[in-house]
């Protein structure tokens, strides 16, 4: 099975924060740095959100670019400078806002599809119906297979960035290896309990989506 979808909400963590006003940004290699903050542990391809610059070009998301160290995180922004001096903050996450990312399994637990009509009928009297077809939905509820304890973080993310009907495509039988059926949706259930296998540290989850 594979899910891929856009991370809006809930975004996955790295143990990198730091607040000083000893950092600056240089446009010569988009880059932050600091004389007096420890800025390393950040990795290539994790994200960070900044905030508290004066040039509005240097807040949001930026795409760390190589391991960070002691005192400089280089990114893939065009950047512009700006001298120490304002509060500033960075939080590291392994992914970024609006980027695409993907969940894959190698087997789905389980999987399956109905076709809900969705119709309004009027009887008269003589017991003539007039019916009106609205529409029929296709609709996926899916079980996935064991989902390790430290993966849930990911899955939530997936949950979160596409709770307010943010479409996103999954393919039940698939793999990126191997396309099956890939198909967008959205989701409809609306809460989503990850249901722990016996004693083991895995866990399942089911979820129902509807087709686009």
């Amino acid at each position: 099975m594979r899910i891929s979808y856009q991370a809006k909400r809930g975004i996955v963590k790295v143990p990198f924060a730091v607040s000083s006003v000893d950092i600056s940004a240089a446009v010569v290699d988009g880059s932050f740095n600091s004389a007096s903050v420890d800025l390393s542990g950040l990795v290539d391809g994790n994200y960070v959100e900044v905030a508290g610059f004066s040039a509005a070009a240097l807040n949001g998301w930026h795409l760390v670019s190589g391991a960070s160290v002691a005192n400089k995180i280089t990114t893939s922004s065009v950047l512009v400078d700006e001298a120490v001096g304002a509060s500033v903050t960075i939080q590291g996450y392994e992914h970024g806002y609006g980027t695409s990312y993907a969940l894959e399994q190698i087997h789905t637990g389980d999987a399956r599809f109905e076709l809900g009509v969705i119709k309004e009928q009027v009887r008269a009297r003589t017991g003539y119906a007039e019916t009106l077809l609205k529409r029929i939905d296709k609709t996926w509820t899916v079980t996935t297979d064991w989902i390790a304890q430290a993966d849930i973080v990911y899955w939530s993310e997936w949950i979160m960035s596409v709770a307010a009907g943010e479409f996103f495509t999954v393919d039940p039988y698939g793999t990126a290896a191997a396309p099956d059926n890939p198909v967008l949706v959205e989701l409809l259930k609306s809460n989503f309990p990850f249901a722990r296998v016996g004693t083991l540290s895995e866990f399942k989850l089911s979820f129902t989506v509807r087709e686009i």
